[in-house]
């Protein structure tokens, strides 16, 4: 079941949030095995953004089942956004459950190219990646 159904694009971001989040965090390289094994439950689409909810093979890697968080930090210049877009990946009693893409003060676009992908920095600079 290796990434059934998820778009090239989906692919990209998570694994740029997760190589980020494992440089700051070690611990969170089972995140990066639970990428391995992601498949699409459900993709929504809204105006500004959209949702992606995962589900897993059965008895997969958990950071800990009491262990909620959102990893992001990341900014992407897309071909179709003047201002870009941002990436947040929940994490839900250790797993991966939900990427969520959202852009600033216009619509979604169909067509998601990426141009750049860019570290947030503490201090809200945005250092290139790759």
């Amino acid at each position: 079941m290796k990434n059934t159904n998820l778009s090239d694009f989906e692919k990209i971001i998570i694994d740029t949030i997760l190589e980020n989040a494992k440089k700051q965090n070690p611990t969170l390289n089972i995140l990066k095995l639970q990428f391995l094994n992601l498949s699409v439950q459900k993709r929504t689409y809204t105006n500004v953004g959209f949702f992606t909810d995962f589900q897993f093979k059965k008895n997969n890697l958990s950071l800990g089942r009491d262990i909620n968080m959102e990893i992001g930090s990341i900014h992407v210049e897309m071909e179709n956004l003047k201002f870009g877009a941002g990436f947040i990946l929940y994490i839900r009693n250790g797993l991966i459950a939900t990427l969520e893409g959202y852009c600033y003060d216009e619509s979604w676009p169909r067509d998601e190219r990426i141009k750049a992908i860019y570290k947030i920095k503490e201090n809200g600079e945005l250092e290139p990646i790759g």
